[in-house]
């Protein structure tokens, strides 16, 4: 979006396919080497994630999925996806607000290692029904802006995420993100959470 408009790149993809495909495959060149420029001269380096840390693998930010069409996300957004997940082990993919039309395609990733699609703004169960089955981990977090708070009146933070490890029911992974602004009531709710987490898990 920097280099092209939003629109004009959705009109290219139609108008002049071969000239997207080039710029994105340079784009994709381009990561590769700007991240393994910054993970040689940056000491404590923090790995290759746009919020979320992960041990291997790269996390992106990948917004397009909000409103690019599923057929038009699989030419040109996964394939570039898969590079990426070849060169560093694995992707992760985070979407502001909804994008679930796509995230079958995003699980469907050759190297998918997980997702942060946020559940007030997707459908749960699709989340759910593409990850059954998958090797990929569900990060859930319940900061201010993935709430949506109609969803939220008279539902506390800690049943709100008991609710979702019910729906999950230990088909996959998650990694529970709690959050509070208070960081005592965070640590509380958190601990809460993971106990009944572990009970479910277990018993």
């Amino acid at each position: 979006t920097t280099m092209l408009n939003s629109e004009e790149a959705m009109i290219g993809m139609f108008s002049e396919p071969d000239y997207i495909h080039n710029m994105t495959d340079k784009i994709t060149q381009s990561i590769i080497e700007l991240n393994r420029h910054l993970e040689k001269v940056i000491t404590n380096f923090g790995g290759f994630q746009c919020a979320w840390y992960l041990p291997f693998g790269m996390h992106i930010s990948d917004d397009n999925a909000a409103f690019l069409s599923p057929d038009t996300y699989k030419e040109f957004s996964k394939p570039y996806n898969e590079k990426l997940a070849e060169e560093f082990g694995g992707i992760a993919y985070h979407c502001c607000m909804g994008q679930e039309q796509n995230i079958e395609n995003m699980a469907e990733t050759k190297g998918f290692i997980g997702l942060d699609t946020m559940p007030d703004y997707n459908d749960p169960d699709k989340v759910i029904n593409a990850l059954d089955g998958r090797k990929g981990v569900w990060n859930i977090y319940n900061y201010a802006y993935a709430i949506r708070q109609e969803k939220h009146e008279g539902i506390s933070d800690v049943d709100w995420f008991k609710k979702l490890i019910d729906k999950v029911d230990g088909r996959f992974g998650l990694l529970l993100n709690v959050y509070n602004p208070n960081r005592e009531e965070a640590l509380k709710n958190a601990d809460i959470i993971k106990n009944y987490a572990e009970k479910k898990l277990y018993t």
